[in-house]
């Protein structure tokens, strides 16, 4: 099995050719154009748009008399299930999934060398072919089922999605009263750096989990003047759920 790049297939030529020019490789716009060649087909699209995908990729194998039992095929998507009535197994036999715990920007390169992939194949073999095809790129491979990535999807929005949406809210209200979030950063900085220390309850600091409801009220208060009725809700809620994770760790601790 190469590790070279045959091919990338997008419905968009920009997009195709434009990836196609960084990976030095070939480029088509429509799936019957696909080489039946290669040894692994990746589809990397959007949840809504995957099993669309598998089932086009897939007519096209059967009309080029191609055995789908040779063909390795993977999606990266953590909440879709590799097995069941929706599952890639329902159309291809030997698949599996290469799912890299990254945000992914266009604007960004990313370092991939220490990027978490979770990996899981129909067939054992196609498993430690799977591993292999990481190895080329992380140094962190883990087998993880269905079940597993479902559980950590939610996990990784919070972790990420919903912290960058909170880091939106406070550039809102920086720039509303004419501060530069760049004065935020060494504080985000320092958070994340304390999380890779100790635990993100144990590294949980502010009003909420000291109990200071005096702060919180005259917060909670300037938000509500200046008319930010949903922040000011997520204020309450959010800080409601760092005093019950307080709550729960002291009872462990």
């Amino acid at each position: 099995m190469s590790d070279d790049v045959v091919q990338v297939y997008s419905p968009t030529a920009e997009n195709a050719k434009s990836l196609a020019e960084l990976l030095s490789c070939g480029y088509c716009t429509d799936i019957s154009d696909v080489d039946v060649n290669a040894d692994i087909y990746i589809c990397s699209v959007k949840d809504s748009a995957q099993r669309q995908v598998w089932l086009a990729l897939k007519k096209h194998f059967n009309e080029s008399d191609v055995n789908l039992a040779d063909k390795i095929v993977v999606h990266t998507a953590g909440a879709l299930a590799m097995d069941g009535e929706d599952g890639l197994s329902n159309v291809f036999p030997n698949c599996g999934v290469v799912y890299p715990v990254q945000s992914f920007s266009k604007q960004r390169s990313v370092d991939l060398s220490h990027t978490p992939f979770l990996i899981e194949a129909t067939i054992p073999s196609t498993l430690e072919k799977l591993r292999r095809l990481v190895a080329t790129v992380s140094d962190r491979c883990y087998e993880a089922t269905t079940r597993q990535r479902n559980a950590l999807h939610p996990a990784a929005v919070f972790a990420s999605n919903f912290a960058n949406h909170m880091y939106a809210i406070a550039h809102r209200l920086m720039e509303k009263n004419g501060l530069p979030f760049d004065i935020l950063i060494p504080l985000i900085q320092e958070t994340a750096q304390k999380v890779m220390e100790v635990t993100p309850v144990a590294a949980q600091t502010g009003p909420a989990v000291r109990g200071d409801e005096a702060v919180m009220s005259k917060q909670e208060k300037g938000l509500n003047e200046d008319g930010n009725e949903t922040e000011l809700e997520i204020y309450r809620l959010v800080s409601q759920n760092i005093q019950k994770y307080r709550d729960e760790f002291q009872r462990k601790s």
